[in-house]
C-alpha cells in the first residue's frame, strides 16, 4: 500500500529513531578520549525552568524528567569516622546503615561499639538473633543487663520455638548462674515454655514462683492468671494479694479478690481497713499475718504509741517476706531505732536492732552494726558486741565497710580485757589507711605507744607507658576515647563507668583518670579512682585531685585539706556541678549562700562566676567554711554538719545527742555514728578521712595523722551562748549566711 503525501510510514520513524539515537551514539564513540574538566560549583539558587531540547521527542510528560545518582556506600576510613557515620544512622533511625556499618569498619572495637549502638537503643529494630551475639560477644560493655531484660520482656513476641525460648532463658546447657531469667516476665515465658516441651512440673512450679514474687502490670497479670488458671491455688493467689498490698497496688489486689481463700479475702480486708482508718476486725490468723502487723506498727507509731509499736515491732520475722515487705519493716525498724537512741532507751534500740529477722544483705549487715554498737557502748555487753561485730564483717565486701567492722572488732576484745586480739583487729582496719575506722585504728594503736601515726600514701607517679599500652588495648577504652573525641560526653561517660569496674591495676586506674581529665572529665576521673580505691586499687593523685586555692589578705579561710576534702565530696571537682537543690560549683553554693558570703567579704561577685570561675568558688567556699568553724568555737564535725545539712541541723543534734565540743574522742565518735541522716553520718566521716589523705598529699605524701586531734577539735561555748550568734557577728557584713543546703546533695552535671 502506498502512503498518502501526509501519512507518515514505517520508514519514516525508523530514520527518526536511527538519527536521534543512533547516530549521536556512534559520533561519541568516535570522538578522543578527554579528561573531564572539573566541577564547577555555582552559587545555590533556584534554577530556572529548563525547556527539553526541540529535536528530542517527548512522549510521557512535559516537564523535565530528573536523572537517578546512584551513590556507592561510603566506607568509613577509620574507627573516628566510622564512629561519625554510625552516631548519624542512629539519629535518623537508619538501622540498615548500622548493620552495614558494623561490617565494613576498620576494626574490631568500631564494628563492636556500633553493634552496641544497635542492640542497645530501645528504638531499634534488632532481631532477637542479633542481641543475643551481643551478649555474649560484648561481655563487660554498658546496659547489657538491660538488653538482656528487654530481651526477657519481649521473647515471646519474637518467632523463637519453646525449645529456643528456654535455651535462651536459661542460659544453655553450660550455663551455671541460677539466677536465670532476671525478670517476671522472663520466668512466665519459661514457664510456658517448660510446659510446652513435657516438662509439666517444672513449668507449673516455675509460674507459682513468678505469680508469688514478681510485680506485672494489669494487663500482663491478666495474661498470666487467664494462662496458668489451672496451676494456680488459692494459696498462690493469696502470697501474690500479698505482694501487691506490701507495693500499694490495692487496685490490682482487688482484682484477685473471687480467687482468695476465705482467710486470704479476711486478711485483705484488715490490710485495706487499717491502711484507710476505716479500721478491721482481727482475730485468729490474721492477727499472726505479717502484713497486718506491719499495718498495726506504723498505724501505732502515727498515733505516738511506740512503745505498744515496738512490742508489736519485734514480734515480725522478715525471713520469707517479699522483698517490699522486707523493705517496709525495716523502714518501721529505722525509724523506732532512732527514736530510742534519741531517748536513750538502749535496751528498746538493742530489741530492735537485733531482732530483725533477716539472714543476709545490706539491711541485715547495718542491723548486725547497730545492734553491736549499742550492746558495747550502752549496755556493757563486749561479749554480745562482738558476736554481732563478726556477723556484720561476713556481710559486707566494700573496703570502706571491712575497717568499720575490725575497728569496731578491736574495740569489743578491748573491752573484753583481750588487747592482743584487740590490736590484731586494729591492725586489719589499719590495712584500710584512705578510710575513717582505717585511720581511727591506726591512730589508737599508736596511741597505746604514745606516738602519732604517720599516713604514708603510695608514691605519686603518672601513668607508666606500659599502663597506657595496657588500657589502650582494651576495646572499651578505645571505644571510649572516640566517644570522647567526637563530643559524645554522655557515651563516653558510660562506656568510662564500665571500664573502671575491670580495671586491675593502679596504673590502669591512673591512666583512665588522667584521660578523663585531660578531656575535661573531673568527675569521671575522680569516680574512677574511688572505684579502685574501694577494691584496694590506690591512685591517689586521681584519687585525691590538688587544685589551688586562692588565699586572700585580710581575710579567714579553712586550711586547704578542709577545704579540698569538702570539695572531693560535695562535687567531685567538676566545676559545672550543679545539685538538684539548685547548688552550683566546686564546693556547691547554693546562689543566695554566695551572695550573702561574698557581700560579708565585700569582694566582686555574680551567679554565673559560681561555674564559670571556679577560683572564685573556691575562694567562698574556703571562707564560708572558715566562718562555720568560727560559728561553732572550732568544731571541726559541726562546721562539716553545717555545711551538709546546715546549722540549724547541727544545733538540733546538739540539743538531741549532747555536747561534744570539750569531749573525749570515743564519745565523738559515738556521737557521730547517732546522726540521724545516714547521707550526713556518711558525708561527715568521708570528710574526715578525705582531710587526712589530702594533708598527706599536700606534704610530700606523710604526714603525721591527726584525726584524733580534728574529732575533738572546738571549745565549749560559755553557757549563755546563742548558737545562732557567733563571734564577730557584728562585723561588717552581719553574721555568716544560714546555708540554703537539702540533705542530699547529688551532684547532677550541667
Amino acid at each position: 500500500m502506498r502512503a498518502t503525501p501526509n501519512q507518515p510510514n514505517f520508514f519514516s520513524f525508523l530514520w527518526i529513531i536511527i538519527t536521534f539515537f543512533v547516530v549521536p551514539s556512534l559520533a561519541s564513540a568516535q570522538e578522543p578520549p578527554v579528561a573531564a574538566a572539573p566541577p564547577v560549583v555555582a552559587p545555590e539558587a533556584t534554577p530556572a525552568a529548563t525547556p527539553p531540547p526541540t529535536s528530542v521527542p517527548v512522549i510521557f510528560s512535559s516537564e523535565p524528567q530528573p536523572v537517578p545518582v546512584i551513590m556507592a556506600p561510603i566506607i568509613p576510613t577509620d574507627g573516628r569516622h566510622a564512629m561519625q557515620l554510625a552516631l548519624g544512622a542512629v539519629r535518623a533511625r537508619n538501622w540498615n546503615e548500622l548493620r552495614r556499618l558494623s561490617t565494613v569498619a576498620p576494626d574490631d572495637a568500631s564494628k563492636q561499639a556500633i553493634t552496641w549502638l544497635l542492640v542497645s537503643d530501645e528504638a531499634s529494630d534488632a532481631e532477637f538473633s542479633e542481641q543475643n551475639r551481643a551478649l555474649q560477644s560484648l561481655q563487660g560493655f554498658p546496659q547489657m543487663r538491660e538488653l538482656r531484660m528487654r530481651m526477657e520482656r519481649n521473647i515471646e513476641n519474637r518467632a523463637l520455638s519453646p525449645h529456643e525460648i528456654a535455651n535462651f532463658l536459661t542460659g544453655g546447657p553450660r550455663n551455671t548462674d541460677a539466677n536465670l531469667p532476671i525478670t517476671g516476665e522472663g520466668k512466665m515465658a519459661l514457664a510456658s515454655a517448660y510446659l510446652a516441651t513435657g516438662r509439666a512440673e517444672a513449668g507449673q512450679n516455675l509460674a507459682k514462683d513468678a505469680w508469688r514474687n514478681y510485680r506485672f502490670d494489669s494487663r500482663l497479670q491478666a495474661i498470666y492468671l487467664d494462662r496458668f488458671r489451672g496451676v494456680y491455688s488459692a494459696q498462690d493467689h493469696d502470697a501474690r494479694a500479698d505482694l501487691l498490698l506490701w507495693v500499694d497496688r490495692t487496685t490490682q489486689a482487688r482484682a484477685l479478690l473471687p480467687l482468695l481463700s476465705e482467710q486470704g479475702r479476711t486478711t485483705y480486708n484488715a490490710h485495706l481497713g487499717i491502711q484507710t482508718g476505716e479500721g478491721a476486725v482481727l482475730s485468729g490468723a490474721t492477727i499472726d499475718d505479717r502484713g497486718v502487723k506491719y499495718e498495726r506498727v506504723k498505724s501505732l507509731r502515727l498515733q505516738g504509741r511506740n512503745s505498744e509499736a515496738l512490742n508489736l515491732l519485734t514480734s515480725i520475722d522478715s525471713n520469707g517476706l517479699p522483698e517490699p515487705g522486707q523493705e517496709a519493716i525495716w523502714n518501721e525498724r529505722r525509724i523506732l531505732l532512732l527514736e530510742a537512741i534519741r531517748s536513750r532507751r538502749w535496751q528498746d534500740g538493742y530489741q530492735i536492732a537485733s531482732q530483725h529477722g533477716l539472714a543476709s544483705g545490706s539491711k541485715f549487715a547495718e542491723s548486725e552494726f547497730s545492734a553491736g554498737w549499742i550492746a558495747l557502748r550502752f549496755l556493757n555487753q563486749p561479749d554480745v558486741a562482738l558476736r554481732h561485730f563478726q556477723r556484720f564483717d561476713t556481710a559486707v565486701q566494700t573496703h570502706m565497710s571491712k575497717s568499720r567492722g575490725f575497728y569496731w572488732q578491736g574495740r569489743a576484745f578491748e573491752a573484753l580485757g583481750n588487747q592482743s586480739s584487740a590490736n590484731a583487729a586494729y591492725n586489719q582496719a589499719a590495712t584500710y589507711p584512705a578510710f575513717y575506722y582505717g585511720q581511727l585504728a591506726a591512730a589508737r594503736l599508736a596511741a597505746q605507744s604514745g606516738t602519732i601515726a604517720t599516713l604514708r600514701l603510695p608514691p605519686e607517679g603518672r601513668a607508666t607507658p606500659a599502663d597506657w599500652s595496657s588500657l589502650n588495648a582494651r576495646p572499651m577504652m578505645q571505644i571510649a576515647k572516640i566517644f570522647s573525641e567526637l563530643g559524645e560526653r554522655d557515651l563516653f561517660i558510660k562506656f568510662a563507668f564500665s571500664l573502671d569496674d575491670v580495671l586491675e591495676t593502679n596504673g590502669e586506674h591512673q591512666a583512665l583518670s588522667e584521660f578523663a581529665r585531660s578531656r575535661g572529665e573531673n568527675l569521671v576521673g575522680i569516680r574512677v579512682a574511688k572505684a579502685g580505691l574501694n577494691r584496694g586499687i590506690i591512685a591517689t593523685e586521681a584519687a585525691f585531685p590538688i587544685i589551688d586555692i586562692p588565699r586572700l589578705s585580710g581575710y579567714n579561710q579553712a586550711e586547704d585539706a578542709f577545704s579540698l576534702a569538702i570539695t572531693r565530696q560535695e562535687s567531685e571537682f567538676n566545676p559545672n556541678a550543679h545539685s538538684h537543690a539548685g547548688a552550683r560549683g566546686l564546693m556547691q553554693f547554693m546562689p543566695a549562700t554566695a551572695n550573702a558570703q561574698a557581700r560579708r567579704m565585700e569582694i566582686p561577685h555574680s551567679t554565673a562566676w559560681l561555674t564559670s570561675r571556679p577560683q572564685h568558688n573556691l575562694t567562698l567556699g574556703s571562707a564560708h567554711l572558715a566562718d562555720l568553724t568560727n560559728r561553732f568555737y572550732g568544731s571541726y564535725v559541726l562546721a562539716i554538719i553545717s555545711y551538709n545539712a546546715g546549722p540549724g541541723r547541727a544545733t538540733q543534734w546538739i540539743d538531741a545527742y549532747g555536747e561534744i565540743r570539750g569531749e573525749d574522742v570515743d564519745k565523738i565518735i559515738d556521737w557521730i555514728e547517732m546522726i540521724p541522716f545516714s547521707e550526713t553520718r556518711n558525708y561527715v566521716q568521708r570528710v574526715m578521712e578525705n582531710m587526712q589523705v589530702y594533708r598527706a598529699r599536700l606534704n610530700g605524701d606523710a604526714s603525721p595523722l591527726r584525726i584524733y586531734e580534728d574529732l575533738v577539735r572546738g571549745t565549749k561555748p560559755p553557757p549563755e551562748f546563742n548558737i545562732r550568734i557567733m563571734p564577730g557577728a557584728d562585723a561588717p557584713g552581719g553574721p555568716p549566711p544560714e546555708p540554703e543546703r537539702a540533705p542530699a546533695n547529688t551532684p547532677v552535671v550541667e
